[in-house]
């Protein structure tokens, strides 16, 4: 009988933890205070550290992985400020003024007679005006008159001079068609300069407008593919430092920002100027405690699995080996929290509604029907018991001699014309004692009437 399988209730497993739930929730708030304390003490610790400390401590390939992120940090910073600035950027691709002209540049030269001919130097006085019109001078007076505020770096973009043959034009995108009539007007100012300059002291030659015109474009596809491939520029670099970033460790954040940081400005990736504090953790206190408490329901489940005593859901006539007489409430000697008293709602369902003389009235049913004519009866129970003494007393008038004995091996003058009844405890008698005493019995011949359960 000792050797018998019983299966583990789940609901008997979790009454018999949850009892224990002042002891869990202790030890969980002990578990919780340990953790919070280890790690305000291992943050001080931390953020006492020097930032070259740290550095040297880290691999090459951590060290360039942050030289890498501040380079291209420099890139971002500087691609974000030309899309905010350049006035190519903000200009409105469906409604771009644009404003062309073109010069035809021709110098007279002599062919001799033995066939050979004078140097042509119209490319010569092409490039020279290439060059004056890709200079500042000319630019920053036509701002000026203009009265326009577009900084001269940005301007100097919006300026396109190209070459086709004998013929140099200039093409100028911009957003205001008054101040953009002031500025060709500059222009042509500067390039009759440009030729008497170039008249004087280089070459004669001719200079002739083969072409010049003024609009508003409906849609400037270059402009808008300009400004399309500057945007996609800057959200790939974008997307590429916020990337590598986000792959930081400890100590390349630190070497990062040239700073030791806290531990909420690691999580949060929010950095702020003040000098970092330890800080109480709360998801230590709430790991701690989670632990704790865990710890100490797998040591009550291992302890409750260990134990060999009666439960509630066990099917007491299959391990015990002799009949149920009934079940007994035993009256509470202290008042409940409101959890215990759950429990016991939960624990009182195996009563079926019964009240206590209800469920006394039964068990001494049962035991009268079974003992027959017989006269004597052990009731074998823990010492003082309530219940044992009741039913003696009830059994005592009806002329039955009863004794009650905590072990009934200790009365080797049990015979067959004795019963016994066994009073036992949930959580409390254990299978391998109740099973040496009605192997007792047994070999002694006595009547075993069954067992009164008390919870």
């Amino acid at each position: 009988m000792e050797n018998q399988e019983r299966e583990i209730s789940l609901l008997s497993l979790f009454r018999y933890i949850m009892k224990r739930w002042k002891r869990i929730f202790i030890t969980a708030l002990v578990f919780a205070l340990i953790f919070t304390a280890l790690s305000f003490l291992l943050e001080m610790n931390r953020l006492g550290a020097q930032v070259e400390d740290v550095v040297n401590t880290m691999s090459f390939d951590e060290k360039n992985t942050v030289l890498k992120v501040r380079e291209l940090d420099s890139e971002l910073k500087d691609l974000n400020y030309y899309i905010e600035h350049s006035a190519l950027m903000n200009m409105d691709p469906y409604n771009t003024q644009r404003a062309s002209v073109s010069y035809f540049v021709d110098t007279k030269h002599i062919t001799r007679y033995a066939g050979d001919t004078e140097s042509d130097l119209t490319w010569d006085i092409i490039a020279i005006y290439v060059s004056k019109l890709n200079s500042n001078g000319w630019k920053a007076q036509a701002l000026k008159e203009a009265g326009s505020d577009i900084d001269l770096k940005y301007f100097d973009e919006m300026v396109n001079v190209t070459t086709t043959g004998r013929t140099f034009t200039v093409t100028i995108k911009y957003p205001d068609p008054e101040q953009l009539k002031t500025i060709m007007k500059v222009l042509q100012e500067n390039i009759d300069e440009y030729k008497n300059t170039i008249n004087s002291n280089i070459c004669a030659h001719s200079l002739a407008i083969s072409n010049i015109s003024m609009e508003a474009s409906v849609l400037d596809r270059d402009l808008k593919a300009f400004q399309e491939d500057k945007e996609f520029q800057f959200n790939s670099l974008y997307d590429e430092v916020s990337t590598i970033k986000n792959s930081f460790n400890e100590k390349q954040k630190t070497m990062y920002y040239g700073k030791i940081l806290s531990r909420q400005e690691l999580s949060t990736g929010i950095i702020s100027d003040k000098p970092p504090k330890a800080g109480i953790s709360v998801n230590k206190f709430i790991s701690g405690g989670i632990l704790g408490a865990i710890l100490l329901a797998v040591f009550y489940s291992v302890q409750f699995i260990s134990q060999n005593k009666f439960r509630l859901e066990d099917n007491i006539e299959a391990a015990a080996g002799i009949a149920l007489l009934g079940y007994y409430e035993l009256p509470s000697s202290r008042k409940q929290d409101f959890i215990n008293r759950k429990i016991r709602s939960s624990e009182l369902k195996i009563l079926d509604g019964l009240d206590s003389e209800q469920q006394f009235n039964l068990i001494l049913f049962n035991i009268k029907e079974k003992l027959g004519d017989e006269k004597e009866l052990y009731i074998v129970s823990p010492e003082n018991d309530l219940l044992s003494q009741h039913l003696a007393e009830a059994l005592s008038g009806t002329g039955i001699n009863c004794r009650i004995v905590d072990n009934i091996m200790k009365h080797t003058e049990i015979s067959a014309q004795s019963g016994a009844v066994f009073v036992v405890r949930s959580d409390f008698t254990a299978y391998p004692q109740l099973s040496r005493q009605i192997g007792f019995c047994n070999m002694h011949d006595a009547k075993l009437l069954g067992t009164a359960v008390e919870i």
